[in-house]
């Protein structure tokens, strides 16, 4: 775990000879770990478990960083204790030192929310969900108007713990908090960005809103429906895919059609695989505007989006729209 970091480590003290310090460093974390997953875990971390190994890397990522960091503002070699010590009184090394909270606490308080405890999701929402709305407030009063007085039933809290932890198909923010800076300082710039979002015109091809339903939906040729505007748009769809990038083509076909995971199509792209949630939300968005087009050039700007707005209901009718499309499309090759 500190062999990347050795070129530094080693000229800090206790740090020599090399086996031994890594041997007490890392039952410094070890012990840093057992005192917060007591507060922030269901059950204890097992020692023997690779669980285990996740945090105290997380954990060591924190300390890690901060104690370079302190070495650079004091132009001293402090001490793993020091760091630590300093972490949990909230203090930094650079500009005023306050932070706003315990990073080291705060990433272990991550990987338990990242892995589904139930006391983390608790203790989370019991000092995190009046920040959350406060800053919420700042950017749209309204998206959260009395949710602090109706706390628990404010949909948008969900949908932000999802953008946090995960859904089925995508990376959780909180994967990449690293404990730089405290939690809250952090949740602070992910919530204003989020609600900044929430402001903006709803896009109606949204992945959230589409990911659960296109990979759990029936064949498309066992759903046929009878209506007259979804066979509309089922054609303007079949017009709108060929003039998509090849990449964008690739994605929605993989995605809807082949149910190809992530890291796969992250492979096959050459991409990383917590970019092609963004590049699906892209490629969704291009062929909204080219869906738009079509349908207005074909059917006029009105009948188009009272037929766009009727399609556009149910995910569900879309993923499968999504697929009659793609195979009219193949029909018309062959």
């Amino acid at each position: 775990m500190f062999e990347s970091d050795k070129t530094w480590l080693e000229k800090l003290p206790g740090m020599t000879p090399w086996d031994d310090g890594c041997a007490e460093l890392d039952e410094k974390l070890g012990a840093w770990l057992d005192a917060y997953s007591l507060e922030v875990c269901d059950q204890p971390l097992d020692k023997k478990d690779d669980v285990r190994i996740s945090y105290l890397k997380r954990l060591w990522s924190c300390l890690g960083w901060h104690w370079r960091d302190a070495n650079k503002a004091e132009q001293t070699k402090a001490k793993a204790e020091t760091v630590g010590e300093s972490l949990q009184a909230r203090r930094g090394f650079q500009k005023g030192g306050k932070l706003g909270g315990d990073p080291m606490r705060d990433v272990v308080l991550a990987a338990a929310m990242l892995a589904y405890h139930n006391r983390a999701l608790i203790l989370f929402e019991e000092e995190y969900y009046t920040l959350s709305c406060a800053v919420a407030a700042k950017v749209d009063p309204k998206l959260v108007r009395g949710a602090i007085q109706a706390k628990g039933s404010v949909e948008w809290w969900n949908e932000l713990l999802e953008k946090l932890i995960g859904l089925a198909h995508s990376q959780g923010k909180l994967e990449f908090f690293d404990g730089r800076c405290s939690l809250a300082y952090w949740l602070g710039i992910v919530v204003r960005r989020f609600h900044i979002s929430k402001k903006r015109k709803k896009n109606p091809f949204s992945y959230e809103e589409i990911d659960e339903m296109a990979h759990t939906k029936p064949d498309a040729t066992t759903e046929v429906i009878a209506n007259e505007s979804l066979r509309c748009f089922i054609k303007v769809l079949a017009r709108a895919l060929p003039e998509l990038h090849n990449d964008d083509n690739f994605l929605l076909r993989s995605f809807f059609l082949e149910n190809m995971k992530q890291k796969d199509i992250a492979k096959i792209l050459g991409i990383h695989p917590g970019n092609v949630t963004r590049r699906i939300q892209r490629a969704l968005e291009r062929l909204y505007v080219l869906v738009k087009q079509h349908a207005a050039d074909e059917f006029g700007e009105m009948a188009a989006e009272d037929m766009l707005g009727e399609i556009l209901k149910n995910e569900r009718t879309f993923a499968n729209a999504l697929l009659e499309a793609f195979a009219e499309i193949r029909e018309d090759r062959s």
